[in-house]
């Protein structure tokens, strides 16, 4: 499977019109495995992802494009480049983030060859920004409590690794087709997940009325509701019932599951912009990472970083394609060893 997703997306495929058929169809069956498979049953289903599929795979291999080179993550690369210093706040994070990385693990363990000499892969973290108030100094004046805006970077991973900058490219757009159908899966569980739970409350508040037009007020509590029968009239179930049919209507009959289904699928797909994109962010901070005004020419020069974002998904991350020396990865301590010195 991951063949014919890196030749969907390999860097000599620019558009649509150089993807072999075959490898579209591959495509589509990872799409629909990965959501569905009962999408088979559906006629046509195929010629009915095609065009989704296609522009998927074009907007990810865009974002490729403008994801910038890679950089060195070694140990002189917070010394030597000041977009490390912005992300790290000690020369020590990187060695300890590619030694406790479950990824840096996991390629290690399933390598068959030799250890390539960098590692490359695409490094990521979570950026946030709150307001707080500190010291700072003004016209050689200590201010305190001055209200600034401070920015963190957390949760860091380092993903898609590989020998080369061409294969770990290969599979970051690997993993960005996989995101969408990840979301297309999330919307399709969520939608059945909501059906059920009106399917249910049609069948109480059906049980419900009709006891209280029988004038049997006693089942309320038998029916596992808070609100008893006497606090609600009978028109007021009715509007109740009414508005929950309403809802089940708007998501189709139960034998449209399927369809409803495959059309939320094509749907994120071809909407893969508002489901990922990317943005140049600009940080002017100082050592402790606070930002710096634009009218303070006497602290560290602006820097530029590339961030993923799903906005439908609320998601971000700060991401930086690089490559990490394999004699500076952290030696990995021998469990058995020491478990051996502590049980003496």
């Amino acid at each position: 499977m991951l063949r014919f997703i890196s030749s969907l997306f390999s860097n000599d495929a620019a558009s649509s019109e150089n993807l072999d058929e075959g490898i579209i169809n591959e495509a589509i069956e990872r799409a629909v495995a990965a959501t569905d498979p009962r999408f088979r049953f559906l006629p046509n289903y195929s010629k009915r992802l095609r065009v989704p599929v296609i522009h998927a795979a074009e907007h990810i291999m865009a974002l490729d494009d403008r994801l910038p080179p890679a950089v060195a993550l070694d140990k002189q690369a917070f010394s030597n480049n000041p977009a490390i210093r912005t992300l790290f706040a000690s020369p020590l994070d990187l060695p300890q983030i590619m030694g406790e990385s479950a990824f840096v693990t996991d390629y290690l363990e399933q390598l068959t060859g030799p250890l390539p000499d960098q590692l490359y892969g695409l490094l990521s973290m979570v950026r946030t920004e709150q307001t707080v108030f500190g010291m700072d100094l003004e016209n050689e004046r200590l201010v305190q409590d001055k209200k600034q805006e401070l920015v963190s970077f957390s949760d860091y991973r380092f993903a898609g690794i590989s020998g080369n900058e061409a294969d770990t490219r290969r599979e970051i757009t690997r993993r960005g087709f996989d995101f969408l159908l990840q979301m297309a899966l999330a919307r399709i569980a969520n939608t059945r997940e909501s059906r059920d739970k009106l399917g249910a409350r049609q069948r109480l508040l059906l049980q419900k009325l009709n006891t209280m037009r029988k004038g049997n007020w006693g089942l309320g509590a038998d029916l596992g509701e808070e609100d008893k029968a006497p606090n609600k009239t009978v028109n007021d179930l009715e509007a109740e019932l009414e508005d929950t049919e309403k809802a089940l209507q708007q998501l189709g009959p139960q034998e449209k599951i399927l369809e409803h289904g495959l059309e939320i699928l094509c749907d994120v797909l071809q909407q893969a912009e508002s489901w990922l994109g990317m943005r140049d962010i600009k940080l002017r901070l100082d050592y402790r990472g606070v930002k710096i005004s634009a009218a303070d020419t006497s602290k560290p020069p602006e820097q530029s970083f590339t961030e993923l974002y799903s906005d439908k998904a609320d998601l971000q991350r700060i991401c930086l394609l690089g490559y990490y020396p394999r004699n500076e990865l952290p030696e990995r301590p021998d469990m058995v060893q020491q478990a051996r010195r502590y049980l003496g």
